[in-house]
């Protein structure tokens, strides 16, 4: 099914509606605003998101009839499928559970999909510990950008035990802050949780590098 990406209000009878907010990674981000009155698509009336998900179904691009400040306006928009999956891959790093940012997150907040998302801090670890809160995005690991987790992954595969880490991160308003961490790998080792295409979560160790036979 095709989707915008756009809040919206309340479905109410014989109504239109109205655009709340746009994430900024949606595919509406460049078309629609806040505060737009949505009319039709294609031609076809939309006063409910029911209407609205039958005018999107199926099409990569859609003419949208709209009220902005007053003034109707014919735009093109394109769409982005949706497949309803949710998150496939969570990777456990220093008592964080790191993935991609989840829809719903970027659906409540205007957040830039930069960087890896915490989802969840366990009590005690090392991002506990160096107050590497949940919810940030951790978009460099000692001056490296990490925007994705692959990424994070390339950048973090080679440190070893107690070594200490330069981390920057976004909260959800946008405040950039740093932090350093010292890895705990014995006790919070690395970790991937990856679903399966029958729905089965598996676990897989990201073993540490061998340590230096000088050292």
């Amino acid at each position: 099914m095709g989707r915008l990406g756009v809040g919206h209000s309340l479905d109410t009878p014989a109504s239109v509606l109205y655009v709340s907010h746009v994430q900024n990674t949606a595919a509406a981000a460049g078309c629609l605003k806040g505060g737009d009155l949505l009319l039709r698509v294609d031609g076809e009336r939309v006063g409910s998101m029911r209407e609205m998900e039958v005018a999107l179904q199926g099409r990569n691009q859609v003419e949208i009839e709209l009220v902005r400040d007053g003034t109707p306006l014919r735009l093109a928009c394109t769409t982005k499928k949706q497949d309803g999956a949710g998150t496939q891959r969570v990777l456990g790093w220093a008592g964080l559970l790191l993935q991609a940012t989840p829809d719903a997150v970027l659906g409540q907040r205007s957040v830039p999909q930069e960087g890896v998302y915490a989802s969840y801090r366990f009590f005690g670890s090392p991002a506990s510990r160096y107050d590497l809160a949940p919810t940030s995005h951790i978009v460099e690991v000692d001056s490296t950008p990490t925007p994705d987790l692959d990424a994070f992954v390339a950048c973090t595969r080679h440190k070893r035990d107690g070594e200490v880490l330069r981390i920057k991160y976004v909260d959800l308003d946008g405040r950039c802050r740093m932090t350093t961490l010292k890895l705990d790998l014995r006790y919070w080792p690395t970790y991937t949780l990856a679903r399966s295409s029958d729905g089965e979560w598996s676990r897989f160790e990201n073993l540490p590098p061998a340590a230096d036979p000088q050292e």
